[in-house]
């Protein structure tokens, strides 16, 4: 899927075509840059795999299920008690190294335009929360809950990046992009098409629901050359990301009607919001009898078979009413009760919402509207500098400032850096008396270096054992003109894991 950045360029963006058409005038660079772009996929992926999930239920054990096996014997004897509510989470781990993302990146200004492409190589690290909730009506009968389902992501994004513009000086641009913390708090329900994300297999589509969040991203600009040499600076990428949520139960099992309501199925649209509601004929005027309707058709406000009045507003069969607008928070999932009888979130997250305190329905939570993704940028504010270094790998996960070196199950990164194009770096390591070498004349292509060494070659060399710490330094140089300009050193500290 191909990730498109929308933006109106207003006055003042810069142009990659730094020349009018026709003649050979340079045009100013203003200190505001500001590019669309497109990307070959979202900085931090898009979330299908399943995994095992944790329930709670109001009336029993907490269980485990496999979200690849299909409904486990716990979920199946949840739901079949009446006046069950069933919260399930998945928590989803990632680290992934030497992501390779392309794409191109415009921008237009003053008459003029031009693009380039845009590459990116990325450390990500993610941990994702994600719920699901049912309720079992008194009638017996499954469905969602008042918030069904939602999510919240962090971690982190560390990458470098360039731009090679396609003007007549040949252009590049090169920086990072950084963001330890939340990624999301605050996710929306989409339709999977909006999301890219596939739904394949037998009722599958009936089963899976995605969202979506903003990352709000850093971005550095550590050099650049051609029409934007000696420049550097700092602002922000915005990207929408995707995830899907998994509910591994069709809700819509039973599209039969019963002998005494043979033609449930075609019960007009309605809402019951707010109506009065008998399980047993009250006995007087204005009360409306309702049939068991299976879930896909239950109309809002529904409470199982029984007896509704209305109102003034309307008869049962009519609706009343329209529904008030949802106050929740999607992201935010309800509340559990713990063995002190208090309300906590559930594992992996961090706070919760009190079903009871929501107000929407099923049909109005599942056609949400979707907000298109526009107003999305790479935007640079920058300043007349040689350039600057930076570490992307090993990556800032977290807001500690030593930062985790080591191989994990999926990745195994190395030491890599930022600078100026064509910049000339001397990398070095010390811990206690041991220093080493990682490269003496490593020269940054399109901005970036890669010593191609890891924490076990750099452990090695250090004889650093597993648990210890190690400080990382670069020293670069570039040329300016016809001089050579020393950039400002720049040093990390690592803990070897």
């Amino acid at each position: 899927m191909k990730i498109l950045s929308r933006v109106a360029a207003a006055a003042g963006v810069a142009a990659l075509l730094v020349s009018p058409i026709g003649t050979a005038q340079a045009v100013e660079i203003p200190s505001d840059l500001e590019f669309s772009y497109t990307m070959s996929q979202p900085l931090v992926g898009q979330i299908k795999e399943n995994s095992n999930t944790t329930c709670y239920q109001t009336l029993g054990e907490t269980f485990t299920l496999s979200m690849q096996a299909g409904p486990a014997s716990g979920l199946n004897e949840a739901i079949s008690k009446r006046g069950n509510e069933i919260l399930c989470t998945v928590i989803l781990e990632r680290v992934l190294s030497n992501v390779v993302i392309t794409g191109t990146a415009e921008a237009s200004a003053q008459g003029q335009s031009g693009k380039g492409s845009f590459a990116l190589t990325c450390e990500v690290g993610q941990r994702n929360s994600s719920f699901f909730s049912i309720v079992v009506s008194a009638a017996g009968l499954p469905g969602f809950g008042p918030n069904p389902y939602g999510m919240e992501g962090n971690g982190y994004v560390s990458c470098t990046w360039t731009i090679a513009v396609d003007d007549a000086q040949k252009s590049e641009l090169a920086g990072t992009l950084e963001l330890q913390g939340n990624f999301s708090k605050d996710s929306e329900r989409v339709s999977c098409e909006e999301a890219g994300i596939t739904v394949s297999g037998e009722g599958a589509a009936g089963q899976t629901y995605c969202v979506a969040f903003d990352l709000n991203v850093k971005a550095f600009l550590t050099g650049a050359t051609g029409a934007y040499a000696g420049r550097t600076g700092e602002g922000s990428l915005t990207q929408r990301a995707y995830a899907a949520v998994t509910v591994p139960l069709r809700l819509d099992v039973d599209d039969s009607c019963p002998p005494n309501a043979p033609d449930c199925n075609s019960v007009p649209p309605a809402d019951l919001t707010g109506c009065q509601y008998s399980a047993t004929d009250p006995g007087t005027g204005g009360w409306t009898q309702w049939p068991a309707i299976p879930p896909q058709y239950a109309p809002p406000g529904y409470q199982g078979p029984g007896y509704y009045n209305c109102g003034g507003g309307g008869g049962g069969d009519t609706g009343g009413d329209a529904p008030p607008e949802s106050p929740y928070d999607p992201s935010i999932p309800p509340c559990i009760t713990d063995e002190s009888g208090a309300s906590v979130p559930p594992e992996g997250f961090s706070t919760c919402v009190n079903p009871g305190a929501q107000t929407t329905s099923l049909v109005s939570a599942l056609t949400m509207s979707v907000r298109a993704a526009t107003g999305q940028a790479l935007s640079l504010t920058t300043g007349k500098k040689p350039g600057a270094t930076r570490f992307v790998s090993p990556a800032q996960s977290t807001a500690d400032t030593v930062r985790p070196f080591g191989a994990t199950r999926t990745a195994n990164p190395t030491v890599r850096l930022a600078t100026a194009p064509g910049a000339v770096c001397a990398v070095k390591a010390s811990a206690g008396s041991a220093k080493t070498t990682l490269t003496a004349k490593g020269v940054a292509r399109g901005g970036q270096l890669d010593t191609k060494v890891t924490a076990s070659t750099l452990m090695s060399r250090l004889k650093a054992a597993k648990g210890s710490t190690a400080t990382i330094t670069a020293a670069c140089s570039t040329k300016v003109g016809k001089r050579t300009v020393k950039l400002p050193a720049s040093s990390i500290q690592v803990r070897f894991s």
